[in-house]
C-alpha cells in the first residue's frame, strides 16, 4: 500500500464481518504504515408509507441503535495501532457498499458472508454477492 489506501470493512456485526475487520487490520498491518481500515454499517430503511416523513422517530432511532452498535464494537476492537475509522448510513447494504467504494482511497473491500444456503440464500440473497 502507497499513500493513504484504505480497506473498506463493512459491518453487521455477526461473526463473520467481525473476522472480516481482524482481517483487514492484519492486511494493513503488514503492508504499510500509511494504511488504513474503514468500517461501514448500513441501516436499511424500512418500507416507509407515502404519508410517513423519512426523518420520522423510527429512522432517527434506527440510525442511533446502529451508531450506538458501531462505537460498542470499536471498543472492543484490537485496532494493533491501525488508524481505524467508521461511519453508518441509512441505505440498502449492498448500495451503501458500492457507494463508499468509489472513494479513490479504497483500494480494497474486506467484507464476511454470513454463508446463507438454500432457500434462506434464495428468499434473503448475499450482500456479499451483490
Amino acid at each position: 500500500m502507497s499513500e493513504r489506501e484504505t480497506i473498506l470493512c463493512p459491518i453487521d456485526f455477526s461473526e463473520a464481518s467481525e473476522t472480516a475487520v481482524s482481517r483487514a487490520l492484519t492486511l494493513v498491518a503488514n503492508a504499510s504504515a500509511n494504511g488504513h481500515v474503514h468500517l461501514i454499517h448500513a441501516t436499511p430503511l424500512p418500507p416507509l408509507g407515502l404519508e410517513e416523513d423519512p426523518g420520522s422517530e423510527l429512522i432517527g432511532s434506527m440510525r442511533d441503535v446502529g451508531r450506538e452498535q458501531l462505537d460498542a464494537f470499536l471498543e472492543q476492537v484490537d485496532d494493533q495501532g491501525i488508524p481505524i475509522s467508521a461511519s453508518v448510513c441509512e441505505s440498502d447494504p449492498a448500495h451503501a457498499i458500492h457507494e463508499a467504494a468509489r472513494d479513490p482511497e479504497i483500494k480494497l473491500n474486506v467484507l464476511g458472508s454470513n454463508g446463507r444456503r438454500g432457500l434462506d440464500r434464495f428468499l434473503l440473497g448475499s450482500v456479499a454477492a451483490r
